[in-house]
């Protein structure tokens, strides 16, 4: 029984050391160098000693409540971000469920003129996109609010592509084409797109895109930017 409960004990306070550690570094944690600071303490913390000195535990609560506090005084930049492949078969899937129709309309133009019916591959192939079908939900799932919202949360905005962007949704089995001549669509240049809700500490800050873009500020009518050179707007 006492070693049961010793333990259990043990198991606790490798997870109390696991969650000191995240709220320290501030969720979510996804830039790859505190996530590795997380992923490496937490090796330390599953298979290391930890020990019961009072003194180490008082500090360590201590330097998580300044933490915090400083999290809470000092601004950082938290921007809301959607993203998934844009994919089209027909009409009423998800995708165009979950945009405004002035921006699916756009998409989905773009869409047929790039990828057109007449040249699409064969569905009934394997290795064609189109095998596979369309997103099953109108944006894709994000860890960041892994119950919530499929919302990223960053900090900045720097990308070329979907390489670039790092969208974890490619990365489904489902969406691993064969590329030409089986698939039409490849995966390292497959179309997607991204929204962005832009909080009120980064008003008056610039963003420069290249190619497409759709900008709404308030309630105000949805407004089409188009540019094979990169332009630059006034976050407002």
């Amino acid at each position: 029984m006492a070693s049961q409960t010793s333990g259990s004990r043990s198991l606790i306070l490798r997870v109390v050391v696991i969650l000191l550690t995240a709220a320290v570094l501030s969720e979510p944690v996804i830039d790859p160098i505190l996530f590795s600071i997380l992923f490496c303490i937490s090796l330390l913390a599953i298979f290391g000693e930890i020990r019961l000195a009072r003194e180490r535990w008082i500090s360590a609560v201590a330097i998580v409540a300044c933490s915090l506090l400083v999290q809470q005084i000092v601004p950082t930049t938290r921007i809301l971000e959607k993203n998934n492949l844009f994919l089209r078969l027909s009409n009423g899937e998800p995708i165009q469920q979950g945009l405004p129709n002035v921006v699916y309309d756009e998409m989905a133009r773009s869409f047929e003129e790039r990828y057109p019916l007449a040249k699409r591959c064969d569905k009934t192939k394997g290795g064609c996109w189109a095998t596979a079908g369309v997103p099953s939900q109108s944006f894709a799932w994000s860890a960041d609010h892994a119950f919530g919202e499929s919302t990223r949360i960053v900090s900045g905005i720097d990308f070329h592509d979907i390489g670039s962007f790092r969208s974890g949704v490619i990365n489904e089995v489902r969406y691993n084409w064969y590329g030409p001549p089986f698939s039409d669509i490849v995966r390292e240049s497959a179309p997607f797109f991204v929204a962005y809700k832009f909080p009120p500490t980064i008003v008056g800050s610039t963003l420069c895109v290249r190619g497409n873009s759709l900008w709404r500020e308030g309630a105000a009518e949805w407004q089409k930017f188009a540019s094979k050179e990169s332009y630059c707007r006034e976050v407002r």
